[in-house]
């Protein structure tokens, strides 16, 4: 291979296509290369070619530097310093050294040169958007059922101006515009205990579904920290609409899950777990509200008195009350013991610092913790259906040990 032409991952093909259209052609090259002549955008690849998490438009080092300062609500550790010693780099003019590996697009053939911002996602959205000379940051995000471009867009002096979602296939194009629909809804709900983004731009382009939304700041919450302020802002956006309350197995909520379950073409293991916690639960009344739907640390942080919360595209009405619960102490004891199923269960049975025991009424943990282990596996069925996730070895296995367990107690 040529020293000027890296190995490169699968993932920058898929990415390509989704920033560019015909007769734009992308090429993967080293920092160095000759310009072959009709280069129209190019992307610092972060780390490298062979891993890449982060697209970088490099015109600006200020706004470089900004986009990955944005890039603070990383959660991995090592993710968040090298993000921290590409900034000081880029602070110093090492872009060069730091960066090696660039992502260009140029535009083929010899015909008459296209509108930009017809073949170029970037320029679309510099127009949609009211900019003039933006900088943007590509985060490729980790597999998972709803993967999606995320992209971070400051002004040249390094103004941040907000977050694109971009819906690219049936699955995301249909959460990304769930998102657009629910915020709008949220923004006409008076709220104090927790803060949302305004939707800035919701459209398509091509085949892409695009939502652009305001920035949000404040000091990421960790797992176990300021559980009061998450319970209150949950149980506000539980309240944003009107409450009902219905035995299990008659509950709207409960039809379209197995309504699911049957689109799926697999779906036998997970239909019959479904039917054993409709056989202990089904007859249970609870109450329904509204939820947010991905309530983890990692998608709200404080700021002004109040919890920032973004990643609203499994918002909806109908759920149960502590179904955000239930996911966010899942998710957090997950998290701790580094995605051990039977770890993290016996945490989240044992209660132990979760916002589970800090519901207000009796709701049964147990119930709440099934059907969000269901919810789960049900996702993560529906990422693998679409070509996007692996197999399940997380959720469907979890949710077949919740239930033994609840048997047995």
């Amino acid at each position: 291979m040529d020293a000027l032409q890296p190995d490169r991952h699968a993932d920058l093909d898929w990415i390509a296509a989704i920033l560019s259209a015909p007769p734009i052609e992308a090429s993967v090259t080293r920092s160095g290369a000759s310009d072959t002549g009709g280069i129209v955008q190019t992307f610092g690849i972060f780390p490298t070619a062979t891993q890449p998490r982060l697209l970088l438009s490099l015109e600006s080092a200020r706004a470089a530097a900004a986009l990955l300062r944005g890039g603070s609500h990383a959660r991995e550790l090592r993710v968040r310093l090298g993000r921290a010693l590409l900034r000081a780099g880029l602070r110093v003019g090492l872009a060069q050294h730091l960066l090696r590996d660039r992502l260009r697009f140029a535009v083929a053939g010899k015909g008459a040169a296209p509108g930009l911002a017809d073949v170029l996602l970037s320029e679309h959205l510099a127009d949609v958007l009211g900019l003039s000379d933006p900088s943007f940051a590509v985060r490729l995000g980790r597999v998972r059922p709803n993967r999606k471009p995320l992209i971070q867009v400051v002004s040249r002096e390094g103004v941040p101006v907000g977050y694109v979602k971009v819906g690219w296939n049936a699955l995301t194009r249909g959460l990304v515009a769930r998102e657009a629909e629910v915020l709008k809804a949220v923004e006409g709900e008076s709220r104090a205990a927790f803060a949302a983004p305004h939707v800035l731009y919701h459209g398509t382009w091509h085949d892409l579904e695009l939502l652009a939304l305001s920035p949000l700041d404040g000091r990421l919450v960790r797992g176990g920290q300021h559980l009061g302020e998450v319970m209150t802002a949950m149980l506000e956006i539980a309240g944003l609409s009107e409450a009902e309350e219905h035995p299990l197995a008659g509950s709207p909520f409960w039809r379209s899950l197995r309504d699911r379950i049957a689109a799926l073409s697999e779906s036998e293991e997970i239909a019959l777990l479904a039917m054993r916690i409709e056989a202990s639960w089904g007859r249970k009344e609870l109450r329904f509200g509204t939820s947010h739907g991905d309530w983890t640390p990692w998608n709200m942080a404080r700021r002004n008195g109040t919890l920032a919360v973004w990643d609203w595209e499994r918002g909806a009405s109908g759920v149960p009350v502590g179904f955000d619960a239930a996911h966010f102490d899942v998710q957090v004891a997950l998290a701790r013991a580094r995605r051990d199923v039977q770890v993290a269960l016996t945490t989240v049975l044992a209660g132990d610092g979760g916002l589970l025991p800090r519901l207000p009424d009796a709701a049964e943990p147990r119930v709440l913790v099934a059907l969000n282990l269901l919810e789960m596996t049900l996702r993560a069925a529906e990422g693998r259906e679409a070509g996007i996730t692996p197999e399940d070895r997380i959720y469907l296995p979890a949710l077949s040990v919740w239930l033994a367990w609840s048997a047995d107690g």
